[in-house]
């Protein structure tokens, strides 16, 4: 059966296949191609006869920093669509938990406070521990480019090419880009898990006040009705005493 006209406007499968992946995001594509343009420019430097030695190196250098670049900027664009990714499947979870205890008599929202709040103690304190280690890591990985680029330039101002030294020194600083984008990353982590906790205690303090407010209500209701029925059966007892003696 052929069907036709079909609406993908609300078809979540399409909107799924038009959500930016690792595999069909056009951004990433586009770095990828320059990054291959690269590296067959670098496989052709070694058969240019048109330039020296020297411009060769100058070349080679200027080409390996743009690859390196690259390289960085796909690694950060990947990390975004896998962090958007994620963010998006825990706002979803975040909303369903939310739904399922506004309004909800059963739950001990002030339990729900204290609960909410020792667990972003307990995140906020491990990506602080993260962030300190990787500070200290940057650190050494510093004092190690440092020397690097030190015996660099004292071994070329002897005339000689160390392309091991050089490549060494470009993955340590690569290392520490990476480094830098994880911290930067763990701080906006903590950020927006103070921001998130504020509002979710916002919300469980307005609950547990209109909570309290509903139980006073129904005690307040239930002492009235209780006090009417005791008047009520005061007053039903004299009546029956002054029939019975017009009996008599």
């Amino acid at each position: 059966m052929q069907v036709n006209n079909v609406d993908k406007s609300n078809n979540p499968l399409a909107k799924q296949n038009n959500e930016p992946t690792i595999q069909n995001d056009a951004i990433l594509k586009n770095l990828n191609k320059q990054l291959l343009d690269i590296k067959n420019k670098l496989l052709a430097l070694a058969d240019n006869k048109h330039l020296s030695d020297k411009q060769k190196k100058a070349t080679r250098d200027n080409l390996n920093k743009q690859l390196s670049e690259i390289k960085q900027q796909i690694s950060n664009r990947e990390l975004a669509i896998k962090k958007a990714k994620e963010d998006e499947l825990k706002a979803k979870k975040e909303e369903e938990r939310a739904k399922q205890k506004i309004d909800n008599p059963n739950v001990d929202y002030k339990a729900e406070k204290e609960k909410s709040e020792f667990a972003n103690f307990v995140s906020v304190t491990n990506s602080l521990s993260d962030i300190k280690t990787q500070r200290l890591t940057k650190l050494n990985m510093e004092k190690s480019a440092t020397r690097m680029r030190t015996e660099i330039e004292y071994d070329e101002e002897r005339g000689l090419d160390v392309p091991e030294k050089r490549e060494k020194l470009k993955d340590i600083n690569e290392k520490i880009a990476k480094l830098n984008e994880k911290i930067s990353e763990n701080m906006g982590k903590i950020n927006k898990e103070l921001k998130e906790q504020e509002k979710e205690l916002k919300v469980l303090h307005k609950q547990e006040l209109k909570q309290k407010l509903e139980k006073e209500d129904k005690k307040k209701k239930t002492d009235k009705a209780k006090k009417t029925k005791v008047e009520q059966e005061q007053q039903v007892k004299p009546n029956t005493k002054t029939e019975k003696n017009t009996d008599k």
